[in-house]
């Protein structure tokens, strides 16, 4: 792993953590590091006193790096968790959330643990995930249900939060294109089109009336899976911290769980206006730039950035 905001916590930051949850005479039965982060470092940690076990996610390293919307998400995550299941949305129970420098160094949030696997998992290759797809949308269509009187993202503080739709995207628009400035990711030229797009078809963003709550990484790594003799069932919707309030298609910019089986389960999507492929165009455009950001400049994945900047690339040409 090559990422420049990962780095696993040291056994005495553990042991404190540990003690701040439980006392110092918890007494630790199991430590491991967990697959798939390259933002944050996550642990699964099993004591005496918890023998289920917990998640331990700590937040990144080099945080001048992290885009603005970054800084302050997980101290979100508590009160949007509450949310999906204040909605009956399966998800984690948060623990505690702790600010950077109170116990350790770096931020953190602890969850319960959810007896589970991800749905990318290797070993479900091959099952029958149909009626999955169906409870994910039907789990969709009720986080979709959730509404905000603001736009843009949900903090505790009330930092990134518009009054319209068109404001926040602007806001975001913004400094993915001064990133992808900044850095050299695509061509001034390019920006300059998008830009211009933009500007164009920001009529297009007014059609959005009501911020409704999107989880903004829904995709197979972010769906725990749990088995019984039924089969299996989305045990957890997680990584909620990118989640906000605005187009409910945000989501479906990144078709990634968008099967016929999904839409059995979310019902019918709302019609959609002349201006929708505007607005989807604009959604997918800023999403790659962050993307490409993200995985050059922060996790350092040069592969996978070039993969991402092809497909937005392609998109530019397009406009």
């Amino acid at each position: 792993m090559n990422s420049r905001i990962f780095k696993e916590l040291s056994d005495r930051e553990i042991e404190r953590i540990v003690a701040d949850l439980y006392g110092h005479d918890a007494k630790l039965t199991e430590c491991r590091l967990m697959k798939g982060g390259m933002f944050n470092t996550t642990y699964y940690i099993a004591t005496d006193i918890n023998p289920d076990g917990i998640v331990l996610r700590a937040g990144p390293i080099n945080r001048h790096l992290l885009c603005e919307f970054e800084k302050n998400m997980m101290a979100a995550e508590p009160m949007l968790h509450e949310l999906l299941l204040s909605s009956d949305i399966p998800t984690s129970r948060v623990l505690k959330y702790s600010a950077a420098n109170s116990v350790i160094d770096r931020e953190y949030i602890v969850s319960q643990y959810i007896p589970s696997v991800p749905m990318n998992d290797p070993s479900l290759e091959g099952e029958d995930l149909s009626g999955v797809y169906r409870q994910i949308g039907e789990i969709t269509r009720r986080l979709h249900g959730i509404t905000n009187n603001k736009f843009g993202w949900k903090r505790s503080d009330g930092s990134g939060e518009y009054d319209t739709w068109r404001e926040f995207i602007f806001a975001y628009a913004a400094e993915a294109m001064e990133k992808a400035t900044a850095f050299e990711l695509f061509k001034r030229e390019d920006i300059d089109k998008f830009k211009d797009y933009l500007s164009k078809n920001a009529d297009a963003l007014d059609d959005i009336k009501t911020p409704y709550m999107v989880h903004g990484d829904l995709w197979q790594g972010n769906i725990l899976l749990s088995k019984t003799e039924a089969g299996y069932f989305v045990a957890g919707v997680i990584d909620v911290e990118r989640a906000m309030f605005g187009d409910k298609y945000w989501d479906m910019s990144t078709p990634l769980l968008m099967t016929s089986y999904f839409y059995a389960g979310y019902g019918e999507p709302e019609p959609v206006c002349p201006r929708h492929d505007k607005r989807m165009t604009i959604y997918k455009i800023v999403r790659d730039l962050f993307g490409c950001y993200a995985l050059l400049v922060e996790y350092d994945d040069k592969e996978w950035y070039e993969d991402v900047k092809a497909h937005c690339a392609e998109l530019l040409l397009k406009l």
